[in-house]
């Protein structure tokens, strides 16, 4: 889908051509300027760049010129196939001038050279306030490379509804939550809710998780202990001991507890976000946005939808243990190829886009955390008791490391977490299968820990 909004902006520079992306031209005496954003997934993320570029269309009014905000949206849901049309777009001189996606992309990105540092727009003012690990996340080889938009964290959902049907009280569900964070709700006390909820049949199923590639799967592996990256070598790493454990979590939820469907893996994701949504299973492995699909599929709106679903971190091992959540912020991207007239636009609706009376609308509405200071202390923001709530999970969340190759790391581990729910391998072949397969994709970037 493609949406224009009109802008009126100050004139800054004659027209120009840069490496094979139209500069501004004129149009009824106006300098029109047009920025294409191109980006998957919610289509909120435009509208948070479109309502700041209002905004700043009412301070600039008097200018003469006009800047065209196209919405180049992605209707598909693979990422591969995402960052492939974009290197398409790329190969082919026809770069959007705004992207949009997670972090996961930056090493790519850079070493690909489709992305501009953006340092001078991450140390302006307007940035100042954003939460490190973003800042942190951000940069690659000491520059700043993407524009803070969103973070989350990856929790445990449950349905309200079918817990209760089993006895349990809103004040079991605080509880659990705050257990949650100091480790004293433990996986352990996890699956022994997870066999009361079987024992009594309240749903279909007990418990589910994302069925594509995505952070939840690598989070599960380094709860178990896997670290992915080598810091003195900058090398990915598969430790063979750990990743054993982690894949047996998923054998065990399937076959020794037979609480996760052996065919869930073949699920897409809508009929995966429909089954957690319609109380059809219990609980659901996935994090704070989630609240967006229940609203996408059910008749409950932000509020509502958690009188019936409710959230608590993935447990700690052990008592007293540390929880874990992964966060997979998504960023904005500014092309290389962008001119230098086009790139003060841009900083100027980047910069305008960071005040919390767009942030926070995008956030609550996309379910997403705040991204800076000023949003998450907004009384809009704080009303909002799940995303004020999650907030604290943001202390134990870490990110997927920086290597160009993890998507590809990424992609073999759920290959192996399908080999397993389909007992087509069992968790050790499945760890052997990951090291034939991560040594022939990446030979030099790989190191083998048993």
């Amino acid at each position: 889908m493609r949406r224009i909004i009109m802008l009126t902006m100050v004139l800054i520079s004659a027209v120009a051509f840069a490496n094979g992306t139209n500069e501004a031209t004129a149009t009824g005496g106006k300098k029109v300027i047009e920025l294409t954003m191109f980006y998957m997934n919610e289509q909120e993320r435009f509208e948070l760049l479109e309502q700041a570029a209002v905004a700043l269309n009412e301070h600039l009014a008097a200018d003469n010129v006009e800047i065209k905000l196209i919405n180049d949206h992605y209707a598909g849901s693979n990422r591969a196939e995402w960052r492939n049309n974009l290197s398409m777009r790329v190969v082919s001189g026809n770069a959007p001038e705004l992207m949009a996606h997670s972090h996961a992309n930056i090493p790519f990105f850079v070493e690909a050279d489709y992305v501009k540092q953006v340092d001078d727009i991450i140390n302006s003012p307007a940035y100042a306030d954003a939460v490190q690990v973003l800042k942190e996340t951000a940069m690659y080889k000491g520059h700043y490379y993407a524009i803070p938009m969103d973070i989350e964290a990856r929790n445990i959902w449950y349905s309200k509804d079918n817990l209760r049907k089993i006895g349990l009280t809103d004040s079991d569900f605080d509880r659990m939550f705050e257990e949650s964070l100091t480790g004293d709700f433990t996986m352990d006390d996890f699956l022994s809710l997870c066999q009361r909820v079987k024992n009594a049949g309240v749903s279909d199923y007990v418990f589910t998780h994302r069925p594509v590639t995505g952070p939840e799967n690598p989070m599960t592996a380094m709860h178990f202990g896997c670290v992915f990256m080598d810091e003195k070598t900058g090398k990915l790493q598969l430790h063979k001991a750990a990743m054993e454990k982690n894949l047996q979590f998923y054998y065990d939820n399937v076959y020794t507890y037979g609480f996760t469907p052996a065919e869930m893996m073949d699920m897409s994701w809508d009929e995966i976000s429909n089954v957690w949504a319609t109380h059809k299973t219990t609980f659901w492995l996935g994090g704070v946005w989630n609240r967006h699909t229940l609203v996408r599929f059910t008749d409950y709106d932000e509020t509502t939808s958690m009188d019936h679903w409710g959230i608590f971190m993935l447990p700690a091992l052990e008592k007293g243990g540390k929880p874990l959540s992964v966060s997979n912020p998504y960023y904005y991207y500014i092309s290389s190829k962008i001119s230098d007239e086009k790139y003060k636009y841009a900083k100027m609706l980047f910069e305008e886009a960071a005040k919390p009376q767009y942030a926070v609308p995008y956030a609550i509405k996309s379910s997403h955390l705040a991204f800076n200071t000023r949003s998450a202390q907004d009384p809009a923001y704080k009303k909002d008791a799940h995303l004020s709530r999650s907030y604290h999970m943001l202390e134990f969340s870490v990110t997927e490391p920086h290597h160009e190759k993890f998507p590809i790391f990424s992609d073999v581990l759920t290959e192996a977490m399908s080999a397993v729910e389909h007992k087509k391998m069992s968790p050790a072949q499945a760890v052997d299968y990951m090291e034939k397969s991560l040594l022939s994709q990446m030979p030099d970037d790989i190191i083998i820990l048993k």
